[in-house]
């Protein structure tokens, strides 16, 4: 009965093994694997049985379903053809780290599947790992035989370790350092034309031609979600408190087990002054600005207290309140730079104020008032984080054991009064809900997953549905009652009257879209000024201030409720003064709906001896992630296009989508 009560896995989850017995890390999603299947496909030679494409495309597709919700309407064509592909290149991509892991003499360890298996909460019931929770999971929730598992995890392993080596190779130059330096320092003034929406209204209601027409082609916008209405029964693990005793041996064991993870990283109290910087980009103007401040209180701590200086000057004002105070400060949680100063101790003694420390807040005068080894706590210093966890774990078995009662006792088909009267012999109070969808609604104890939520929903009618892990509590509920997508026509008065006031909508932003089209086509000897001399009623001009490209919004410009990122890759494309943008920008803002007819007004090319080492190494490892990232994709794609594909006649038709267009 354990196998009922799952710890959630958070999506994509990892496995192990004790000794000889391997788990896998689910990393394609994928089930057992049967090969040898009357039409396996073979990448390099290696069969792929179908079962294995199979249970990797059923799984794209209830990730696509669930993501729309149980309401939305079938994947289209395109979007099933899409997934069907999605998943071969998967496959693909798959089988390409494995080729690579082979031929650079890699091999996953026993060792490293036993530490990530130990440490798998669904083979973890109490907290503890359970060879029995694993076998029942594997074998009966997974359908696969423990080799299959075990086979399962030392590719994932490998895969892991495959991706991490390809990604250490990428290198940054130092012309990509100084591209991104100007991307983010250079700044820009544009000039703008807005045709707001608002200036070209439909005029008119649409012809029932027309709204027919359009309704046709945006009828899902109206779709009702499928709903559901449950019975549930709901033991919380609060019922507990107060019940359960917490022994000397308790604690020595989760001690024992927990040790690893007490351990306490090197840290240290510490106080600070902060004089920030205008913005993330600031102009070498605003950093003399911050370092002439910086040097009025280098002057001031020579004879006035640190943190009387903090409470009156320091930018940060949560931190000034409490004397410049920020607590403990753990090595591997702050800016690089601030962390420097805290923990070299060569530069920094206790007490003494130490600055200015530049990081890209602005400069910081720290304080350190002591230190803290890393190391590992003992019993007697983490005997409340032990009691708190071994009473967690106590509570939840006692629910656990509560919830396996009512689960055995009551019947897997049932009503609500018989299940309320089960439920009651246990002292376990049951609830009714009203009808929720997985968009709105649900009971709390969902906590708002999706997965989840259309598990319900799906679930048969009159039949106890699985149980609900929660943090806070588990459920046992049956569904009592549904209703089924469905989705509504224009005879519904509401829908009509939405209809059609999306369709004069639509209309506006086309009319608005074609007047500022027209005006960046105008005449191109025209100057700016001329071009914008004549503009419609309710069509603005004007330019932004100077920013920053690296920045995300343009103040000035009717921008203030939205961050049209489309703007950005425009201008990216103007290669000097008096340049129009090709094409027209859309801005969909809360008040804001529109189009914008841009130009690059001004340029300011950043300098770039005004970059500091700091800046350079933030650059560098932003840029080297990037490349990384990039590198990857595009050495799996190299890789899928170079290897050796024998695919079945049968999926071949299907890959193309033969049978969706037949259909």
């Amino acid at each position: 009965m354990l196998g009922y009560i799952r710890k959630k896995s958070g999506g994509i989850f990892s496995v192990l093994i004790i000794g000889a017995i391997a788990l896998v890390f689910i990393f394609w999603g994928i089930g057992s694997r049967e090969t040898g299947a009357p039409e396996d496909i073979k990448i390099d030679g290696r069969p792929v049985g179908m079962a294995e494409y199979s249970q990797l495309l059923n799984n794209i597709m209830e990730q696509a379903r669930s993501a729309n919700g149980p309401g939305s309407p079938p994947l289209s064509p395109g979007d099933e053809l899409l997934i069907r592909q999605q998943a071969l290149y998967q496959l693909l991509m798959k089988y390409n780290y494995l080729g690579l892991a082979g031929r650079t003499g890699r091999a996953a360890s026993v060792a490293d599947i036993s530490q990530t298996v130990k440490s798998n909460p669904l083979f973890r019931p109490d907290g503890q790992f359970s060879l029995e929770a694993y076998r029942t999971t594997v074998l009966n929730r997974m359908n696969m035989s423990l080799a299959a598992y075990e086979a399962e995890v030392a590719e994932s392993l490998l895969i892991d370790e495959v991706d991490d080596w390809l990604r250490s190779l990428s290198f940054v130059s130092r012309q990509s350092v100084l591209d991104d330096y100007h991307f983010r320092q250079d700044k820009v003034t544009l000039d703008y034309v807005y045709f707001p929406d608002s200036a070209f209204p439909a005029g008119a209601e649409p012809a029932d031609d027309e709204l027919s027409a359009y309704y046709e082609v945006n009828k899902e916008t109206w779709r009702v979600p499928a709903m559901v209405r449950i019975a549930y029964a709901e033991v919380k693990l609060a019922d507990f408190a107060g019940q359960v005793e917490v022994t000397q041996s308790d604690l020595e064991d989760a001690y024992a087990e927990e040790r690893a993870s007490l351990s306490s990283p090197e840290s240290a109290e510490v106080r600070h002054i902060l004089l920030n910087f205008p913005s993330l980009t600031p102009t070498e103007a605003e950093r003399a600005a911050v370092r002439a401040r910086a040097d009025e209180v280098a002057e001031r701590l020579k004879t006035e207290d640190f943190s009387a200086l903090a409470s009156e000057l320091s930018d940060d004002e949560a931190s000034a309140a409490a004397g410049g105070s920020l607590g403990v400060v753990t090595r591997g949680e702050t800016m690089p730079q601030f962390e420097e100063a805290v923990f070299d101790r060569g530069r920094l003694a206790l007490g003494a104020a130490v600055g200015p420390v530049e990081s890209i807040m602005g400069l910081h005068f720290v304080v350190v008032d002591s230190y803290h080894a890393a190391g590992v706590q003992t019993l007697e210093e983490a005997r409340e984080q032990l009691t708190e966890l071994v009473t967690r774990r106590k509570e939840r078995r006692l629910a656990v054991n509560k919830i396996e009662d009512l689960i055995e006792a009551a019947p897997s088909t049932t009503t609500q009064e018989s299940f309320a009267n089960t439920a009651k012999s246990f002292d376990i109070p049951v609830g009714v809900s009203g009808f929720f969808s997985v968009d709105a609604d649900a009971p709390a104890f969902f906590q708002n997953r999706a997965d989840l939520i259309a598990a319900a929903v799906g679930a048969p009618v009159g039949q106890v549905a699985d149980p609900v892990d929660g943090d806070e509590s588990f459920v046992l509920y049956v569904p009592l009652e549904k209703r089924e997508s469905f989705l509504p026509g224009l005879d519904d008065a509401t829908v009509r009257a939405a209809a059609a006031e999306a369709w004069k909508a639509a209309v506006a932003a086309g009319q608005a879209s074609e007047a500022a089209a027209a005006f960046l086509a105008s005449d191109p000897s025209a100057d700016w000024a001329g071009r914008t001399a004549a503009l419609p009623e309710g069509v603005e001009s004007a330019s932004t201030p100077a920013f920053a490209r690296g920045q995300v919004s343009a103040a000035g410009a009717p921008l203030t409720d939205s961050e049209p990122r489309s703007l950005f890759s425009q201008y990216f494309r103007l290669g000097k003064v008096g340049d129009l943008a090709s094409r027209p920008v859309r801005v969909e803002g809360v008040r804001n709906k529109g189009w914008l007819a841009v130009r690059l007004a001004d340029l300011e090319l950043a300098e770039e001896r005004d970059m500091t080492d700091s800046e350079r190494s933030n650059l560098r490892q932003s840029a080297r992630a990037g490349l990384a990232e990039a590198a990857m994709s595009h050495w799996n794609t190299s890789a899928s296009r170079a290897a050796r594909i024998d695919i079945p006649p049968s999926l071949n038709a299907y890959l193309t989508g033969r049978d969706l267009v037949e259909n």
